[in-house]
């Protein structure tokens, strides 16, 4: 780099790194994942001899350019915000899987704002193994008094705690800038996630230009639900990155020819059921979610539920899917009250949630410090559902419920097996319902 550079390996026994790079020994305490904390100590001693300071976890690659963006960007941002960073991994042929997208993170609509003709935007995912501050940044967030000094969990685990707590105690909101988002990504050098956790870069950058669209005034900023709940919960929120989810219509008696899906997140499902010959239309998640849909093919309305002008001018669909988005809405009733009139006569709704009850008899045999499910919910944002809440849902929008299973409603049940498998062992309710 063209800057000079002070290099501190944190380490729990001594290292032989080299001449040039400091090398601090110890543990903050007798975990060994509260190694990255020992960071912190070395920060508020110098805080005053740098003019920039850089946490990393030693498989995560900083380049000058990286230096240089932060620091760019953090003279055009109000102090509230700060730059960040985002991981990918490489395939052998060059590829790249974005590494921070997967789950239920995703990009926030409501984030999206411009300063100085630059697009900025929030990803809810604050992990990126690393992060930079000014020295007036570093002076703001132990002045807040919400820099711990001591290891700790929060919103994420303790390694994951020491790489975000700027952004999750200390009042600052990490951003990135669109337009520049190539000097800020970083490569997660083991590629250990390849296959398993990410997204196509080529899908991340389309979700990039739909924000940039966003900010322009080009989108529709409504958001169908807010899919994301807060960090005590954030496990039960809706994955905005799920496999396709076509398996659900094998309990139909027949291939519908149009299907209305209410809640599309990525489009992914929808996407293979278009290819097997199906007339998909689409309500996505927001406006985000829905741009990456439409690159795949599907036909995609405004993200929140149709008017009663808006459901007229629609062709009449033989399935609507709401797939693990009932919950979500404050009146679910209304919502499908609200739709019933696109299903053509003889038509069925096909929806699942989570099956929540099955995780209450769970917390029963747990002690209460390791119960996996919220005492409020409305609060939090999501409805408690079991097969009872489900049931009365559609059975007081006026339909008539032929099936409900218990079953996992991305997988396909194992040949020979007659469902007992996932009737055992799903987490998921699956109901199929007519008008009644």
């Amino acid at each position: 780099m063209d800057i000079d550079v002070t290099m501190v390996i944190l380490a729990e026994t001594a290292k032989d790194i080299a001449d040039d790079v400091e090398v601090r020994v110890g543990l903050p305490n007798a975990n060994p994942w509260s190694l990255p904390f020992a960071h912190r100590s070395l920060f508020r001693e110098r805080r005053d001899d740098y003019d920039l300071f850089i946490y990393a976890e030693d498989d995560t690659l900083i380049e000058q350019r990286h230096v240089d963006a932060f620091l760019r960007l953090s003279e055009a941002l109000p102090a509230a915000y700060i730059p960040g960073f985002m991981r990918f991994e490489e395939w052998p042929d060059g590829r790249r899987s974005m590494s921070t997208v997967h789950s239920y993170y995703r990009w926030d609509p409501s984030s999206v704002f411009v300063k100085d003709n630059r697009t900025f935007a929030r990803f809810t995912n604050d992990h990126a193994a690393c992060y930079m501050l000014t020295r007036e940044h570093l002076g703001r967030i132990m002045d807040s008094g919400g820099y711990p000094m001591a290891p700790h969990e929060g919103e994420y685990d303790m390694l994951v705690s020491a790489a975000t707590d700027p952004y999750t105690t200390c009042g600052l909101t990490k951003v990135l800038c669109l337009e520049e988002i190539d000097d800020l990504l970083i490569h997660h050098l083991p590629d250990v996630y390849l296959g398993k956790l990410g997204i196509p870069e080529e899908d991340f950058r389309l979700e990039i230009e739909a924000a940039i669209k966003l900010g322009r005034g080009d989108l529709d900023d409504a958001q169908l639900i807010e899919p994301q709940l807060p960090a005590h919960v954030v496990s039960w929120s809706k994955h905005t990155y799920p496999q396709p989810a076509s398996p659900v219509l094998s309990v139909l008696r027949t291939q519908p020819k149009r299907i209305l899906s209410l809640g599309t997140v990525s489009g992914v499902t929808e996407s293979t059921l278009a290819a097997a010959g199906i007339a998909v239309t689409a309500i996505p998640v927001d406006c985000i979610q829905g741009e990456l849909a439409a690159s795949r093919g599907v036909d995609v309305l405004p993200p929140r539920v149709p008017t009663e002008v808006e459901i007229r001018s629609l062709p009449l669909v033989d399935t609507i899917l709401a797939l693990d988005v009932l919950a979500y809405f404050e009146d679910p009733v209304a919502v499908l009250r609200a739709v019933k009139p696109i299903l053509r006569a003889g038509g069925t709704i096909v929806t699942t949630v989570p099956d929540h009850r099955r995780y209450a008899l769970r917390n029963r045999l747990m002690p209460r410090s390791a119960r996996v499910l919220p005492e409020t919910w409305q609060r939090d944002g999501m409805h408690r559902t079991d097969a009872r809440a489900l049931r009365g849902w559609l059975e007081s929008a006026g339909y008539r419920i032929t099936t409900l299973d218990r079953r996992h409603a991305s997988r396909r049940e194992p040949l020979g097996t007659g469902g007992l498998t996932s009737k055992l062992t799903g987490n998921t309710l699956l109901a199929v319902a007519a008008d009644a």
